[in-house]
């Protein structure tokens, strides 16, 4: 397997599946606002993000070529074609240029946000500490440390592993400094920068893909929303109005000099403070919807990986019809001399081991039909034809197969009377014979070895 190959279908397939478990998301995050199963949305966010990095379709591409054909995969052959092998490099190319100016815009925001971490003014904050630990009494919060820092609108969680949680200033009330420490103690205990920093990674890579920006988006502006219901719920008994009066107040400060990157998570996101009160009521309304999440999880995961693997299938199809078209191109700038021609006598030919051959699709050759694709298992010293077919004396066949082996074998033809003229060729073979005589002809490959091999490509008869 090279790397253009690795490439090609982990990167593209892995935005692919991606992208279609997000819209599936967001289809199903309608249905659960419309049975008001609001806690479910943002987890169902989350799950996206496997699809994105799990290169399920990948998998299961592998798996089905195992089973098919062995060890070997499909993409193999598909590469070895040389005019769609110079394209693939060509969109490699453009997908590392892009990345690198993506990257690039992504580092200029880091220098930003790491001249605002110079801002920060630590202090120990034992006090804080302790809330949090009473709030989460399960969690070690003995590394989580305290800022201030004047340039940020409203509080915030930094850090991905090291966690700092950062103060507009310390005026606040030791009230509000508890629904604070209750937003943030969230963020960090469900590891949502982690999440965010994630999806970062996946918009740098799939920078192609417009789709992922919106997802980034979304998985905020969610994540904010669950956030708020679960202090709701569980700190507040459901009473979530001095909640929103902390949001409302932080919302009319007006210093709004630095922008915080993605991965931070804040108190008063650039979310709408009214959507956030809106979902609030609604899963207040609600309550938990147990059985409605499951369903909706349940249908994302199935959903999402049914359509993942018949996309992966379709991409195959779209490779394979690229291939034909491209494969005649080849044989028209490929040097049919390259590879120089053997002769077996009529007399010199094993009949028993020609008759003994394995014929694939005898009957299927279609006389009207130019090209005739193939994809042939080939047992140890042994080989495979095709079918017979009629040429005319001055014509030509063209044969071009990829054959799935580090050793060379022979790709050749054999003639109306009864000698066989072929080539010893490894890897991708392409070859155009010439007809002398008008008679019957055949197409073989033969195996040089005692190992099983496949061979697959067409020949123009």
């Amino acid at each position: 397997m090279n790397w253009i190959n690795f490439f090609f279908y982990v990167i593209v397939l892995n935005s692919l599946t991606g992208t279609v478990a997000y819209l599936l998301c967001k289809l199903l995050a309608l249905v659960a606002k419309k049975y008001n199963a609001i806690r479910i949305i943002y987890p169902l966010y989350r799950l996206v993000l496997l699809f994105y990095i799990v290169p399920l379709g990948y998998i299961y591409i592998r798996c089905k070529c195992f089973v098919r054909f062995g060890a070997n995969t499909l993409g193999d052959g598909f590469l070895g074609n040389q005019v769609i092998y110079e394209v693939m490099q060509c969109c490699l190319l453009i997908w590392f240029s892009g990345m690198l100016c993506v990257g690039l815009h992504y580092l200029k925001k880091w220098k930003k946000y790491r001249w605002i971490c110079r801002k920060k003014i630590p202090f120990h904050g034992e006090e804080y500490r302790a809330v949090l630990q009473k709030l989460y009494p399960g969690k070690n919060w003995k590394k989580v440390r305290f800022c201030t820092n004047y340039t940020i609108d409203s509080p915030c969680v930094m850090g991905v592993f090291h966690h700092v949680i950062v103060f507009k200033a310390l005026n606040y009330p030791m009230k509000d400094i508890e629904l604070v420490l209750m937003h943030e103690g969230t963020h960090i205990v469900r590891r949502d920068n982690l999440g965010k920093k994630l999806a970062l990674l996946i918009v740098l890579v799939n920078w192609f893909n417009p789709i992922l920006r919106l997802y980034l988006d979304d998985l905020d502006a969610w994540g904010d929303i669950s956030c708020d219901i679960h202090v709701c719920s569980h700190f507040l008994g459901g009473h979530a109005r001095k909640y929103f009066d902390l949001l409302l107040r932080f919302s009319q400060e007006e210093n709004r000099s630095e922008q915080l990157p993605a991965f931070v998570s804040q108190l008063n996101s650039e979310q709408s403070l009214g959507k956030r009160v809106e979902y609030m009521i609604r899963w207040q309304k609600a309550g938990k919807k147990t059985g409605v999440s499951v369903i909706l999880a349940l249908a994302l995961v199935i959903g999402s990986s049914v359509t993942a693997f018949a996309s992966s299938t379709q991409v195959v199809e779209q490779q394979n019809d690229m291939y034909r078209e491209t494969r005649v191109q080849e044989a028209d700038i490929s040097d049919a001399d390259d590879l120089e021609e053997y002769v077996i006598p009529a007399d010199q030919v094993d009949e028993e081991k020609w008759n003994n051959a394995i014929v694939y699709d005898d009957e299927l050759l279609d006389p009207l039909s130019v090209q005739k694709n193939f994809d042939w298992k080939i047992p140890g010293n042994n080989f495979v034809r095709s079918g017979a077919f009629i040429k005319k004396a001055g014509s030509t066949i063209v044969v071009s197969c990829y054959v799935y082996d580090d050793r060379y074998h022979h790709v050749g033809i054999r003639r109306p009377d009864g000698s066989m003229l072929y080539v010893n060729g490894m890897h991708q073979v392409t070859k155009t014979f010439n007809c002398e005589t008008t008679g019957t002809y055949y197409v073989y490959v033969e195996n040089m070895r005692s190992k099983e091999i496949r061979a697959a490509g067409y020949f123009i008869k």
